[in-house]
């Protein structure tokens, strides 16, 4: 009986029983198999199979060998279409937008409220597609490693889209300590300016500081308020059914529905970890 024997995540093929824990079998095969090092397809007359504690120790082929060649090692691969450099999206996902309102609500519940609203109109400075999203990740990381670096975590969601104005651009909120609040002011341009490697462009940056941006515990239907509406915006494009569905009519004066042509991720979060 021709049965398969597993190993590393391949399938050999060969004529023989099922292995002992010691063993060794000679077999015929015409049958591709591979392994997770990304090894490889033979074709062989003959295999000669050695098996230890359940494991292959010695494969040798016994001609004619026809050929072989590495494959890649799929089990490996992380992310998937979806997260690809060159994927082209027209809308916002459900699960995007309710990823968009659940993590801004873990952050004001971590008492770390997005306060900042940033506007990065990449396409202003010739950035589109691609070279866009990956500007918008380096403004992000550069805002996250410098609140690091002054001991504070930062929260943050963005989304992008594509306009006649600003072309391919970001929308993002973030968190900003109060006691960093002065330091930080300045910060943005820094960041934005070192993305763009000298070349930036006037009105490429905008940046707003939310009302009630610190005192989100004293007077919360204001930050409330403020904080949904720019949500609201930033989800204009998605589908309009999602506005009722997700309990955001009327908190904004863009209409959803709208489309518009991203090259790349369209939209990301912070992930939150247990210590907050």
């Amino acid at each position: 009986m021709c049965i398969g024997l597993r190993d590393w995540g391949g399938w050999l093929s060969g004529w023989s029983p099922r292995p002992a824990a010691h063993a060794s079998y000679l077999g015929v095969s015409g049958r591709i198999f591979e392994t997770c090092s990304g090894l490889c397809l033979i074709v062989a007359s003959r295999i000669s199979i050695s098996i230890r504690n359940q494991r292959l120790v010695r494969l040798t082929c016994i001609p004619p060998f026809i050929g072989g060649f590495s494959l890649p090692a799929a089990n490996l691969k992380r992310g998937g279409a979806r997260n690809r450099a060159d994927r082209i999206s027209w809308q916002l996902s459900e699960h995007q937008c309710r990823l968009l309102l659940k993590r801004s609500e873990d952050a004001w519940l971590a008492g770390l409220p997005l306060n900042r609203f940033i506007t990065l109109a990449w396409g202003k400075a010739a950035l589109e597609g691609p070279d866009a999203t990956k500007a918008t990740g380096g403004f992000i990381r550069m805002a996250r490693d410098w609140m690091r670096w002054h001991g504070h975590p930062m929260p943050w969601v963005w989304v992008q889209e594509t306009g006649d104005t600003f072309g391919q651009h970001a929308h993002a909120l973030l968190h900003v300590p109060p006691e960093l609040d002065l330091l930080f002011r300045t910060m943005p341009l820094r960041w934005c300016k070192s993305v763009l490697k000298g070349a930036y462009v006037s009105k490429t940056l905008d940046t707003q500081r939310l009302a009630s941006a610190y005192s989100s515990e004293t007077n919360p239907e204001l930050y409330r308020a403020a904080l949904l509406g720019k949500l609201h915006y930033m989800m204009k494009c998605s589908p309009k059914r999602l506005e009722e569905q997700l309990g955001m009519i009327g908190l904004g004066h863009k209409p959803w529905g709208q489309s518009s042509r991203v090259v790349g991720k369209r939209a990301g979060a912070w992930q939150r970890r247990p210590e907050l």
